[in-house]
């Protein structure tokens, strides 16, 4: 069961991006460091990391990170690895703006609670938040 949970997030991201995420073999290295293995360069290959930073690249990455779950500090082990396999650093900020601050769960418990207006402003708050910081990475490194 797990695996076709894996093959599914594999084929939504492939849909949403139009190529492979590395992040998408995260779980790969979680098994090997719960295993006690030590990861290889091979975990995530380097063919599916992209080149290029577009604008709209990072829009989708910001949309991605806010809406996933990802359990606190779990982002900066995700933005390090990501960083160290080589994705351009301005999809790392994006992603490190926007993964540990919001998910899809705290817009269902503040719509539910308060208003959905407010989960939504929220959510919209913190993408915004992460497409700006990368698109300002972006333009500090000179990557458009």
């Amino acid at each position: 069961m797990e695996t076709a949970g894996a093959e599914w997030l594999v084929h939504c991201y492939r849909w949403l991006y139009g190529f492979q995420i590395p992040w998408v073999s995260l779980q790969l290295l979680a098994k090997k460091e719960y295993k006690n293995e030590r990861p290889t360069n091979n975990d995530i290959p380097a063919q599916s990391i992209p080149g290029n930073v577009t604008v709209m690249g990072i829009v989708l990455v910001a949309i991605a990170g806010t809406f996933l779950p990802v359990p606190m500090a779990f982002d900066v082990a995700i933005a390090f690895i990501l960083m160290v396999r080589g994705v351009p650093l301005p999809y790392v900020v994006t992603l490190l703006c926007t993964l540990g601050a919001f998910s899809i769960y705290s817009v269902l418990i503040l719509g539910r609670t308060m208003s959905w207006r407010i989960a939504a402003s929220l959510f919209g708050a913190v993408m915004l938040l992460g497409i700006a910081a990368g698109i300002g990475t972006g333009f500090l490194q000179h990557s458009f």
